[in-house]
């Protein structure tokens, strides 16, 4: 389907090129008689070749085509918004060390590791003065006082372009003594300070190893424009561009800049039809057309606004609007991997009434040979004054944020998906916010090949993943306790197959799982099979869009958080009767029926990671008693154990073994549930 729909773009623009040729021939002046003659001459042996339809066709491709390529450089307006120095390789480590909810600490307070975190959260947070000040203050004697070097140059020069060119000598000549002497940073410090050579050499030293890294090549290719070199600039674009890259987009407009200075147009214009073809409205700022046709809920002075091209937003002509439209699923049919609530079929339609207006890059996805990354933002006939953002074709409208249609409202939608080289994969810490439903035996997922309704497992969860809009496809099992995917780039091929290969294995001594992370807000979902039945859970970083939230949980009679990003809740909202700790724990009581005591081992499975769980196997009433040891052998609480074998007997010998923490049975399993604490009854979990 993916495929299918990003040839289309290409398919109608040779037939738009097609048209435009021939109101242009009428009008331009004779040609010379003898030329005329020759063409008439060749177009008649041609017909005398092949039917008269298959050679006009030729013909008319091949005049669009070089009218097409008739590009006055001079009018063409390329965006340019990289800092003059910059190091990303430095960047992610900063940001992968950098805590989401940052901590109050002492002042005094003198902790490395402390100081590192809270120096990375103010760099995360654009404050790079703070940041120095708390990485300065590490005792030069500590093991992190060398780590934090690199990090404190890259604070001292990442602003330094809104600096006076008098005063950034001395900032670069400090930055350079922290710099690591081989690091890629110091390249571009030493070319900042004029040492161009020295510092050439000293990017592409860095190089090595990692030429298919994007940013660097094209870090490398500003400072050798910058030296007089665009030609060589260009070339090793135009070379790097010849391998599948996930920030194309960005490598074709640096190499237009290249080639432009080196006075070569003619190289331009492979670069400047690839992105008339996946980015027309970027194609046609850069080309300086004329002003777009009428915008619907008056919008024709928004898109004139200069600052929404700096956030790389792009509004479209009429065409291009018909055509994004076009691609969006409006039901009623579900797409494949969207798993609507039961009460969330009718919203499928919701789609049908909005106008898409303009386009967006977005964060560069790990499968790089998918084209670009990119939203939709679109308008509806009965909310003016509102825009809504739509990151992935497939997206149910409910699921679309809005804001208001201004510069301010477009921003707060773009900042947490914002296109940046710095790859944005967050450790488990990073993630404050969780939710954990119990899901249990029994629910359905449907076929990506027929539709049909199968029994929830990871054979097929892993296929709703493969279709999702919302996840990625990369799993990885309970071998891995964080991402282990974290810098993999898919670029095809055996890439991905041999990727999931490595990562799929299972740990014997931890619960059973599959984990993916979320395509849009870098969340994780985790898939876990204990002997009670499933869990699903969400990790996650809080999300700017709770208007959004609130919106489905009141039309849907849902509950899900509202800092809830909203590519989880499209994860979870398949789900809408799993049940949540609190629910269960309201419903577990002294009265609790015996056909309903399989709750007690739901809530053991949601809890079993915390240390709420002795709290509340320590609370429960008696009558629970063979419930809550049967829980606390099954997830390894020893110490809770221990204290209830002081009086209970029977639990001193099975101790001696000790219990097992994987969630599996133990070795020592046995059919029957009487004489010991290594499994519960069937009939309890049924």
């Amino acid at each position: 389907m993916t495929t299918k729909r990003s040839r289309t773009p290409a398919k109608t623009t040779a037939k738009e090129s097609a048209k435009k040729p021939a109101k242009r021939a009428a009008s331009s002046p004779a040609k010379p008689a003898a030329a005329s003659a020759r063409k008439a001459s060749a177009t008649a042996k041609a017909s005398a070749a092949k039917p008269k339809k298959s050679t006009k066709a030729p013909a008319k491709t091949t005049r669009a085509k070089d009218k097409r390529d008739d590009v006055n450089v001079e009018t063409l307006h390329l965006p340019r918004r990289w800092p003059l120095v910059d190091d990303i390789e430095i960047t992610e480590s900063i940001l992968h060390n950098a805590p989401w909810d940052t901590p109050n600490v002492p002042a005094e307070f003198t902790d490395p590791s402390w100081l590192v975190r809270m120096g990375a959260a103010a760099f995360r947070n654009g404050d790079d003065a703070k940041a120095n000040a708390w990485w300065t203050r590490i005792d030069p004697s500590a093991n992190l006082a060398e780590t934090v070097k690199g990090w404190r140059a890259l604070a001292l020069v990442r602003g330094i372009d809104a600096i006076e060119e008098s005063k950034r000598r001395e900032i670069l000549e400090e930055a350079l003594e922290l710099a690591p002497a081989s690091s890629h940073l110091a390249g571009e410090i030493l070319c900042a300070l004029g040492r161009i050579d020295e510092g050439l050499a000293q990017i592409e030293q860095a190089r090595k190893g990692a030429e298919m890294v994007e940013w660097r090549a094209l870090r490398k290719a500003l400072w050798l424009v910058r030296a007089g070199k665009a030609r060589e600039a260009g070339e090793m674009l135009d070379k790097r561009l010849g391998k599948i890259a996930r920030c194309e987009e960005e490598l074709r407009i640096e190499a237009m800049h290249a080639w432009i200075t080196a006075g070569q147009p003619k190289k331009v214009r492979p670069h400047l039809e690839a992105l008339r073809n996946s980015l027309p409205g970027l194609a046609r700022v850069i080309e300086g057309r004329p002003a777009l046709d009428s915008l619907p809920n008056g919008l024709d002075t928004l898109a004139k606004d200069p600052r929404l091209a700096e956030l790389g937003v792009w509004f479209l002509d009429t065409a291009a609007r018909e055509k994004a439209h076009e691609s969006l699923e409006k039901g009623p049919s579900a797409p494949l991997g969207v798993l609507p609530g039961p009460a969330m079929w009718d919203a499928l339609f919701d789609g049908k009434a909005y106008i898409v207006v303009a386009e967006a890059l977005t964060r560069c996805a790990r499968t790089a040979y998918l084209g670009a990354s990119r939203a939709r933002l679109l308008v509806h006939p009965d909310k003016p004054g509102r825009i809504a953002l739509c990151l992935n074709a497939k997206i149910p409208a409910f699921l679309w944020p809005e804001a208001n249609a201004d510069v301010e409202g477009i921003t707060s939608l773009l900042v947490p998906y914002r296109r940046t080289l710095a790859v944005d994969e967050p450790r488990l810490y990073d993630l404050p916010r969780s939710i954990r439903l119990y899901i249990g035996f029994g629910a359905a997922v449907p076929s990506p090949y027929s539709g049909e309704l199968e029994e929830l497992e990871f054979h097929t969860w892993s296929r709703v993943a493969t279709t999702s809009p919302f996840l990625e496809n990369y799993g990885w099992g309970s071998e891995f306790s964080e991402d282990p995917h974290r810098g993999f780039v898919d670029r095809g091929g055996l890439d991905g197959m041999l990727a999931l290969r490595q990562t799929g294995g299972m740990d014997p001594q931890r619960v059973p799982s599959e984990s993916y992370r979320t395509m849009h807000s870098r969340s994780i979902v985790r898939l876990e099979l204990h002997r009670s039945g499933y869990v699903i859970e969400a990790k996650y970083r809080p999300s700017p869009h709770v208007d959004a939230v609130r919106a489905i949980n009141a039309r849907f009679d849902t509950s899900f958080p509202e800092d809830m990003p909203l590519d989880c809740v499209g994860v979870l909202m398949h789900f809408e009767g799993a049940l949540s700790a609190d629910k269960l724990m309201a419903e577990i009581g002294p009265e609790l029926p015996q056909e309903e005591w399989w709750k007690l081992h739901a809530l053991g499975a949601l809890l079993h990671e915390t240390m709420a769980l002795d709290e509340w196997l320590a609370g429960l009433p008696e009558v629970f008693a063979h419930e809550a040891h049967a829980i606390a052998w099954r997830y390894g609480r020893l110490g809770f154990l221990l204290r209830r074998a002081i009086t209970t007997p029977e639990l001193r010998e099975p101790i001696q073994t000790g219990p097992h923490a994987s969630g599996l049975s133990p070795e020592q399993d046995d059919e029957d549930d009487d004489d010991d604490y290594d499994d519960e009854g069937d009939e309890e979990e049924s």
